[in-house]
């Protein structure tokens, strides 16, 4: 199944988005490749359970959590017994990057953790007492609250999972903001150095080169044999490991990647769609809009009208 595809309209004027989503029981384990944005995903789970899954490593939530994904990685929600309450926090990684001076490569050899690793190193560094803090400088109290409530009553509508919607002024995302980067703050200036990858070469670890190249390739195509070179690996060993690890083969890993930045220049509305296409080194602009159907179920036409319907 393919990857689900989300564009959250960050911008450096609107570089986070958060809203308040509860998840219905999920009783047996689903199977779907997950999503892909490109973002940072900072989901903070309230009250409830859930499994996730970042490529093919599996965390468990339980009640008040935590659960980070880097830019590079399909996710998903595989399991859950009783649903869950939880603040999804979407944040544009070249914007946290440039607001935080000094720590770019320490955020980047935090992101680039295998996932079990960064989750505990979450848990270590952010006490419960600083989320439940962080929670109520997201919303206010009686908002939250009056989440809990639909939540404990099983008020769940299926085809709208979000809660009562909090709006949040355009003034606000400064405020939002600067939550979110005092939360990386205290989690980078914790973490020592020897808990960040190093020379470490586990298979995750050894796949590093490889998702460096297709996230810096600048919109060209990067070839199985170039990654698998990038790894010192044979290409057979290369396509296993990173099926393995990542969840997805690498073909598909790196046409998404191309597609996700392409798809950002084109809600920009600086590129005609023609030289988007010529970029990110599609075939020709009537592949480009094959595949932009078969990912955001809409003509590239119908899909600027209604982000430009958003801004």
């Amino acid at each position: 199944m393919e990857n689900s595809f989300f564009d959250w309209q960050l911008s450096e004027y609107k570089p986070v988005f958060c809203k308040m989503t509860m998840m219905h029981h999920i009783p047996f384990r689903l199977d779907y490749s997950g999503d892909f944005h490109g973002a940072i995903h900072l989901n903070i789970q309230l009250q409830g359970d859930s499994v996730k899954r970042i490529g093919n490593t599996t965390i468990e939530l339980k009640d008040l959590d935590i659960f980070l994904t880097s830019p590079w990685e399909p996710h998903r929600t595989v399991f859950s017994e009783n649903g869950s309450l939880i603040i999804m926090c979407v944040l544009d990684p070249e914007q946290l990057a440039n607001s935080l001076p000094g720590q770019k490569e320490r955020l980047q050899a935090f992101l680039f953790l295998p996932p079990k690793e960064r989750h505990a190193l979450i848990k270590k560094y952010i006490s419960g007492n600083f989320l439940q803090k962080t929670l109520y400088e997201i919303y206010p109290e009686e908002y939250i609250s009056t989440c809990r409530k639909c939540f404990n009553d099983g008020k769940y509508d299926f085809e709208n999972p979000y809660l009562p919607e909090y709006p949040v002024p355009e003034n606000d995302y400064l405020r939002l903001w600067h939550i979110f980067i005092g939360f990386f703050i205290r989690i980078l200036s914790n973490v020592k150095d020897k808990e960040l990858p190093g020379n470490n070469q586990t298979d995750y670890f050894r796949l590093l080169p490889a998702l460096q190249k297709v996230q810096n390739a600048d919109g060209r195509k990067i070839t199985v044999e170039e990654a698998a070179a990038s790894c010192n690996m044979s290409v057979s060993t290369f396509r296993k490991q990173f099926t393995r690890i990542v969840g997805t083969p690498f073909a598909k890993y790196e046409v998404n990647s191309r597609f996700y930045f392409a798809l950002q220049e084109f809600c920009g509305g600086k590129y005609l769609l023609k030289e988007i296409a010529e970029k990110y080194s599609f075939y020709d602009m009537s592949h480009f809009c094959r595949l932009f159907k078969k990912v955001t179920s809409s003509t590239p036409r119908k899909y600027q009208k209604k982000t430009d319907a958003i801004r």
